[in-house]
């Protein structure tokens, strides 16, 4: 993970200000070290394209989320996940009783597995079974997103945590 140097990370700070000056004054410097913190743990030039990005398409300042979205928009994911779409076309495509198929993803072959090969090509009544497909696998695509950001998360929370000036005894009910 590449973390930024807190000039850099005040640099992306910067653009965001400049574009929206009314927040200046009624960010504190708690809201503005989280939001240091979370900037710091992505590289440089997704983090400063990101707030560009939002500056062009966003009327307020952006949350956190939304400018770890904007900056996830321009990562290509190593091993991305089908959509149930996506999904559901190349099972339609590929499925035949005679022959064991090679899936593109893991979910793919767990859901046709859960539902059952053969009940798929056997079935009079495609359109059920495509929306009974895209609900299992929408339910399992959603469990395996959580587990990739759950992890992605853990990683970065000692870091985050650590860059921020709060006492121990803070305490939020």
């Amino acid at each position: 993970m590449i973390i930024l140097t807190d000039e850099q990370a005040e640099n992306v700070m910067e653009f965001l200000f400049a574009a929206y000056p009314y927040v200046v004054e009624k960010t504190s410097g708690l809201t503005l070290n989280l939001y240091l913190a979370y900037i710091k743990t992505m590289p440089f030039e997704f983090g400063r394209a990101a707030v560009i990005k939002i500056i062009e398409n966003s009327k307020y300042f952006p949350t956190i989320a939304e400018i770890k979205e904007a900056a996830q928009s321009f990562v290509q994911p190593k091993h991305e996940i089908p959509t149930a779409e996506m999904a559901w076309e190349e099972v339609r495509k590929k499925l035949d009783p005679y022959k064991a198929q090679i899936w593109s993803h893991p979910l793919v072959e767990r859901t046709v597995k859960t539902i059952g090969a053969r009940n798929l090509c056997h079935s009079t009544n495609p359109g059920v079974d495509m929306a009974h497909f895209m609900r299992i696998y929408d339910s399992y695509r959603k469990r395996e997103i959580d587990a990739i950001q759950n992890e992605s998360i853990i990683k970065i929370t000692a870091s985050i945590v650590k860059s921020l000036p709060i006492s121990g005894d803070l305490i939020v009910s």
